[in-house]
C-alpha cells in the first residue's frame, strides 16, 4: 500500500470470464472492491493460448500452469476423485490418490506467484478461494494475512483423514471463511479455532436479474420453445453431484401430466472436460437416458451460455 490504496490478490483455480460458480462469485466480489477503491489482483490457473496476465475489468489477472500435458492430466484426475470425496460420492481409502504431485504443484505455483508479486508491491490481504488450492498456505511466505474462503461442502462426508488434512492448513490462516455454520461447526470439530473463522453465505446480484419479461420471452423463443410452454430450468456443470440424471427421471413424471413442458438445461463441464475428456462420457450418459425416458423432443441442453444470457434463462423459466 505504497500510495495508499487497499491492495487485494485473489487466488483460485478459475477466474471470469471462465463460466462457474466460483468465477461468478468473484467477478462480482472484485466489481465491488474495485468500486470501493480497492487495487484487486488475481492468481489462477491457466493453459495456452490463453494470456498468462490480462486485465479483465480493472482486475489484474495472472495466470500460472504445469509445462507438460501428463502433468495437466494427473491434477485433473486427482482434482476429480477428490472432488467427489468431498461430497460423499466417494469414500475415504477408496481411491489411489494418484497425481497427488501435481494438484500440491498448482498450490505450490499459485503461492509462488503471490510471493513474487508481494515483493514487487506488497498485498494487504491475501484471499484464497476454494478447495483446489488448499496447500497454499503451505507454501505461501507473504507477509499479508491470509484469509481462506471455502466454497463446498466441509462435512464429515469428507472423511475424517481429508477433513484432517485440510482443517491443518486452515489453520495455518488468519481467518476462515464458510457459506453455512454446519460447515463452520465441523471444521471446530477438527481443531479450527472457532474466533478465526465466520460465515458469510453465497449472495447475489439481484440487480443483474432484473430484467423486463420481455427478455426471457424472446430466449424463449430462441430456443424453440413455444410461448405457452412452461420451463423447467436447470443451470449446473454437469456432474454426477448435480443429478441431472435424477432431474431426468423426474421430469419424465411431470411430462405425463404436462405435455408442452420443457426442461433446459445450462451448463457444460469444468477444467477436467477438456484435459480428460471425463465429463463427455456424463454426458453421454444423460444423453442416452434422454433416449431411454423419451425426452428427446422435451429437452434441451444448452450447455454453457455467456453471463449476459443467464438472466434470460431464469427470466424465461417457470
Amino acid at each position: 500500500m505504497l500510495d495508499g490504496t487497499l491492495r487485494v490478490c485473489i487466488g483460485s483455480q478459475s477466474f471470469y470470464p471462465f463460466a462457474g460458480g466460483v468465477s461468478y462469485y468473484l467477478y462480482y466480489l472484485t466489481r465491488e472492491l474495485i468500486g470501493c477503491g480497492v487495487d484487486v489482483t488475481a492468481v489462477h490457473l491457466g493453459k495456452p493460448p490463453i494470456p498468462s496476465f490480462e486485465v479483465v475489468e480493472g482486475v489484474k489477472v495472472h495466470r500460472v500452469g504445469f509445462n507438460g500435458t501428463a502433468e495437466w492430466g494427473k491434477y485433473s484426475l486427482f482434482k476429480e476423485n477428490l472432488y467427489e470425496q468431498i461430497h460423499g460420492l466417494k469414500a475415504e481409502g477408496g481411491w489411489s490418490w494418484e497425481g497427488f504431485d501435481a494438484f500440491q504443484c498448482f498450490s505450490k505455483l499459485v503461492a509462488s506467484k503471490i510471493d513474487e508479486l508481494h515483493e514487487s508491491d506488497p498485498f494487504d490481504v491475501v484471499n484464497i478461494h476454494d478447495w483446489q488450492v488448499f496447500f497454499v498456505p503451505d507454501f505461501l511466505r507473504a507477509s499479508a494475512p491470509l484469509v481462506y474462503t471455502w466454497h463446498v461442502p466441509f462435512t464429515e462426508r469428507m472423511g475424517e483423514r481429508l477433513g484432517g488434512i485440510v482443517a491443518k492448513r486452515l489453520n495455518k490462516c488468519d481467518a476462515v471463511i464458510f457459506s453455512t455454520q454446519m460447515y463452520a461447526r465441523h471444521a471446530e470439530r477438527l481443531g479450527v479455532p472457532r474466533q478465526k473463522m465466520r460465515c458469510v453465505h453465497p449472495f447475489v446480484d439481484v440487480d443483474r436479474f432484473n430484467i423486463p419479461n420481455s427478455e426471457g420471452e424472446r430466449f424463449k423463443e430462441e430456443l424453440g420453445i413455444p410461448a405457452d410452454g412452461e420451463v423447467v430450468l436447470c443451470v449446473a456443470r454437469i456432474d454426477p453431484v448435480k443429478s441431472h440424471d435424477d432431474l431426468l427421471k423426474a421430469f419424465s413424471i411431470v411430462k405425463e401430466t404436462r405435455r408442452w413442458a420443457s426442461l433446459v438445461c445450462v451448463g457444460n463441464g469444468s477444467l477436467s472436460e477438456n484435459v480428460l475428456g471425463i465429463r463427455d462420457e456424463r454426458k453421454e450418459k444423460l444423453f442416452n437416458l434422454v433416449d431411454e425416458l423419451g425426452l428427446k423432443e422435451d429437452v434441451i441442453f444448452t450447455g454453457y451460455l455467456p453471463p449476459d444470457s443467464l438472466p434470460k434463462a431464469y427470466k424465461m423459466a417457470d
